[in-house]
């Protein structure tokens, strides 16, 4: 019997795509480590030494340390791994142990605010710093919280608009458990002469936008 003859695709194997995506990643992640290391030696990062005893601590001063001598300057998340953990070489950005710094910046915040009086910038997905001054946080920090408290806010008068408090009244007189009664009761005390008000009284100043930063000419240009 003659042999079948072969497709050029079954000769000529395409490349699985997936392995490129893994091949690109990983040279990346070279690239990465080099110029990481050539910060390391400029921001002389291998001359700080963490005192602190837990891993948020050891951030918290680093962090601390970089604002006070490299004001506004990023560290990377894997730059903070490296000299928190003491590593001879920048770990990759996928790594567990850069995985588990990321994991606690949210208790760095906390740390920073409450022990040190600073405030913790993140750049996403790349690191983090910590706040050099006031200034520092009214121009950065403060209009991000404003956002935030904006948005919140909008969640807040959009589910209220939901509630339709004669419903709620009629249900309750309805209700035979006492208890569930009696809790029902107390929130609808609680959101008629406490929340409604609030939101009255947003709406009366102008809302929660007149809280927002006024439009400089740098955010102009921006």
């Amino acid at each position: 019997m003659p042999p079948t003859k072969m497709t050029s695709e079954e000769t000529l194997p395409l490349p699985k795509k997936k392995d490129k995506i893994g091949q690109a990643r990983a040279t990346a992640e070279v690239r990465r480590a080099k110029v990481l290391a050539e910060r390391r030696t400029k921001l002389q990062l291998c001359k700080y030494t963490a005192t602190a005893g837990s891993i948020r601590g050891k951030i918290a001063e680093l962090l601390i340390w970089a604002a006070d001598n490299y004001p506004g300057e990023i560290l990377t998340y894997e730059e903070i791994t490296q000299v928190i953990y003491g590593l001879s070489k920048v770990p990759f950005s996928n790594s567990q142990q850069v995985l588990n710094t990321r994991g606690r910046m949210a208790d760095v915040r906390d740390l920073l605010r409450k022990k040190y009086n600073r405030d913790l910038l993140n750049a996403l997905g790349v690191g983090a710093r910590a706040s050099t001054d006031s200034a520092d946080v009214l121009l950065i920090s403060m209009p991000k919280a404003a956002a935030t408290y904006e948005r919140a806010a909008a969640k807040l008068e959009e589910t209220a608009s939901l509630i339709n408090n004669a419903e709620v009244t009629q249900i309750i007189e309805q209700l035979t458990d006492p208890v569930l009664r009696e809790e029902l009761v107390i929130t609808q005390q609680w959101y008629t002469e406490k929340m409604l008000k609030a939101i009255k009284q947003l709406r009366q100043k102008g809302g929660v936008k007149a809280l927002m930063p006024p439009e400089t000419k740098k955010k102009e240009e921006e």
